[in-house]
């Protein structure tokens, strides 16, 4: 992944700032994003009662100049931003999302998920003279900007110091305790981050709870070569077995929603829970800081 230069975009694989024909003018879209609002009017008196509002994803809108020396050129770098744009890969595949990370002045880079929107030229007869303005949107799936660069956290499992049948026997019976390994992981940004966990076995009925904040609960069993990735983010949203399965109704009902799996700012105890003699299993979480602004 390239680091970006100030006033820098990059969508999919294109570079658009310093460097390429394409200088950045304007990006105009961090602010709130419009509400599907949920008031309804006050019986018998003035005003309204409110209710939940849900927040849209956010409009990106960039202004860029394509620059360059001579009418081939331009037209070639205006060819190459349109088929980025067409976005083909993307908008056949329902859910599918792509990238976009921008960068403004000298702050951090920051990424949104999403499709690119509307293209349009301001004047296409500046491409005679190697010129031509271009507005863009791109249409996040969320109100969010996050961390350029996620952060990850491993947790293994220790076993405890001694098994064996307790009271009351149930079936099935097993000879082994619950064991439990304890991480903590800083998270920054100004909002609530999403939590992405990936358990790799051997363990039957694995955990992975957040004290004070929510605890998720798997019904299975895991074996050496398996793997549970249980991740949030809106343009994920799925519980997988090595990638491919789906395993979301093997979460207990007293888990919670894929959407409430999130992390306050701040730092906080992960820990993960289940049975597992060989002490092998493990806990890998994975966030990205969350922000409201570019």
């Amino acid at each position: 992944m390239a680091d970006l230069l100030p006033r820098s975009v990059q969508v999919d694989d294109l570079l658009l700032g310093p460097g390429t024909p394409y200088s950045i003018t304007k990006i105009l879209g961090g602010g709130k994003p419009d509400a599907d609002v949920g008031d309804r009017p006050r019986p018998r008196e003035d005003g309204s009662v409110f209710g939940r509002d849900r927040l849209q994803g956010r409009l990106l809108s960039l202004e860029a100049t394509i620059d360059t020396d001579s009418y081939l050129a331009a037209q070639a770098a205006w060819a190459e931003l349109s088929v980025v744009w067409d976005a083909k890969r993307v908008r056949d595949m329902p859910g599918a999302v792509m990238a976009l990370r921008v960068r403004q002045f000298d702050g951090a880079t920051r990424v949104v998920f999403g499709r690119p929107g509307r293209i349009t030229p301001a004047d296409e007869e500046l491409l005679n003279l190697g010129r031509l303005d271009v507005v863009m949107d791109f249409r996040c799936i969320d109100n969010k900007c996050y961390a350029d660069v996620e952060t990850t956290n491993a947790i293994s499992i220790i076993p405890p110091s001694s098994g064996g049948l307790r009271s009351p026997l149930t079936d099935p019976l097993t000879t082994f305790g619950r064991g439990e390994g304890v991480g903590v992981l800083e998270v920054g940004g100004d909002v609530e981050a999403w939590l992405v966990s990936l358990i790799t076995g051997p363990i039957t009925g694995p955990v992975v709870d957040v004290p004070l904040l929510w605890k998720a609960s798997l019904d299975y069993q895991l074996y050496a070569t398996e793997n549970i990735l249980i991740d949030p983010q809106p343009w994920s949203r799925s519980v997988r077995k090595n990638g491919f399965a789906n395993m979301r109704g093997k979460l207990t009902p007293d888990s919670p929603y894929l959407s409430e799996m999130l992390i306050l700012p701040g730092a906080h105890e992960v820990l993960l829970r289940g049975i597992d003699p060989t002490g092998t299993a493990s806990l890998v979480t994975t966030h990205r800081d969350a922000f409201l602004t570019l």
